[in-house]
């Protein structure tokens, strides 16, 4: 992977963003083989690039300055690379954008959260506590997702504690996207030990949990409800 990702590349990419380079160096190969060297080159200025404030409240004008600031340089840096708009590699760059400024604006929580499901997006693979934590012992947690998923017991880190969140995700909010039309898809259940969730916080209100999805006590989950869209 080295043709792809330079050291400070992979300083930012995989060390401080967390997203799984394997994944992402697939994507190019199978997405955009002639335009690697272009990529080399936009990843190692993203790990140049810094936002003009540090750590701005939410919503505040260094907040927007800095998204504005951010977006521009991308912009900019991708023209002259040649990168033309509704090509494959103009989505890749643009969801790399994407990540890149959620990360600046509010480090690997807001990066996780913020991703885009719906279609393909940097796979960001979290192995570090997110802020405090005080859940203890066995908790039962839950995944609305489709049958696929579960079929090839590859699962996300993204659960939550309450079974009528997982419900929504799993029936209500992907309704409108093609890929999740006519698919099946279930709510899992499951148990976790405390110590491997990353990130959870009480006044979330989706009551989330971001867990080591190696460390699931009942495997596979349970299917606790099944549904075919239509």
């Amino acid at each position: 992977m080295n043709e792809v990702f330079s050291k400070k590349a992979v300083n930012l990419l995989r060390d401080e963003m967390c997203i799984c380079l394997d994944d992402l160096h697939n994507h190019l190969i199978s997405k955009v083989p002639t335009k690697i060297n272009v990529f080399r080159e936009f990843f190692d200025f993203l790990s140049e690039l810094n936002p003009l404030h540090k750590h701005p409240e939410p919503g505040s004008v260094e907040y927007c300055e800095n998204d504005h600031y951010l977006n521009k340089r991308i912009l900019e840096f991708s023209n002259t690379l040649g990168i033309k708009d509704n090509t494959e590699e103009y989505f890749i760059v643009d969801n790399v954008r994407h990540a890149f400024i959620s990360f600046k604006d509010g480090g690997l929580c807001s990066l996780y959260k913020n991703r885009e499901a719906e279609n393909w997006y940097p796979k960001i693979v979290i192995r570090k506590i997110l802020g405090v934590n005080n859940l203890v012992g066995e908790i039962v947690i839950y995944r609305g997702t489709s049958i696929s998923e579960y079929e090839l017991g590859k699962f996300s880190q993204s659960w939550t504690l309450q079974e009528k969140v997982a419900h929504d995700f799993a029936f209500e909010h992907y309704q409108i996207h093609d890929k999740y039309i006519n698919t099946e898809r279930v709510v899992l259940k499951s148990r976790i030990n405390a110590n491997h969730i990353y990130y959870y916080y009480e006044t979330d209100h989706e009551q989330e949990v971001i867990i080591d999805e190696r460390e699931i006590i009942d495997y596979p989950p349970a299917i606790i409800c099944e549904r075919i869209l239509n």
